[in-house]
């Protein structure tokens, strides 16, 4: 006998009905011949089956709405699917609709299955400038004597990126190769004073400058 929704007992057959914990009793009652035989009865654990939801890698440009994201599952048995859940998966990711063009991170998140012990897998969501077809250019101080510097090309470049003060004076410089997509750096700014600074690239095909306050 079994009376728990881990398993049900249909003549001499155990069939499991989900995971957990139950007693499985077996009683013989005795007859004419027999007296009653103690019952006997054993623990029968069902472990959970392991269930891994992944977020399909995504894209959109600047100033849009996050898309609506696509989950990959794998461990589903006995055919089921996601109906299965008991809840769908979200996802966690810093992106916004003002979110700046580069590469985030989205995390399936909050999922959750009687019969299944789910692990997530996280993805990517590039955010393309909203004119994605020419070079941009990104930067600010880090607050740590350094100015990270975001690049995006369509193609592949190489040159320069400086920094100069606000009379045009060429203060530091840094040569850099860009493949096609994001490009990051940092610049030491050790020397510099709090003020504000034009930080340029200047490659085979373009020059693109951006102001940028540097406060010590």
């Amino acid at each position: 006998s079994s009376n728990s929704g881990v398993a049900t007992i249909s003549g001499n057959n155990i069939h499991i009905a989900g995971a957990g914990t139950t007693t499985i009793t077996a009683s013989q009652a005795g007859n004419e011949g027999y007296f009653p035989a103690s019952d006997v009865s054993i623990t029968l654990i069902v472990n959970k089956a392991p269930l891994t939801i992944g977020v399909r890698d995504t894209s959109k440009l600047e100033g849009q709405a996050n898309p609506t994201f696509s989950f990959v599952f794998t461990g589903f048995v006995l055919g089921e699917s996601a109906s299965a859940l008991s809840v769908q998966p979200t996802v966690i990711t810093s992106a916004t609709q003002n979110s700046l063009a580069g590469i985030y991170t989205i995390t399936p998140a909050d999922a959750q299955a009687n019969n299944y012990e789910i692990s997530y897998i996280s993805g990517r969501m590039i955010i393309f400038p909203a004119d994605s077809a020419n070079q941009t250019l990104q930067a600010y101080y880090n607050g740590n004597n350094g100015v990270r510097v975001k690049l995006y090309s369509p193609f592949p470049d190489k040159g320069d990126v400086v920094i100069f003060d606000m009379l045009g004076r060429r203060l530091s410089a840094k040569s850099i190769y860009l493949p096609s997509g994001f490009t990051e750096l940092t610049i030491p700014v050790n020397g510099l004073g709090s003020a504000f600074y034009v930080i340029s690239f200047k490659g085979t095909k373009n020059i693109i400058s951006k102001q940028i306050p540097i406060i010590k």
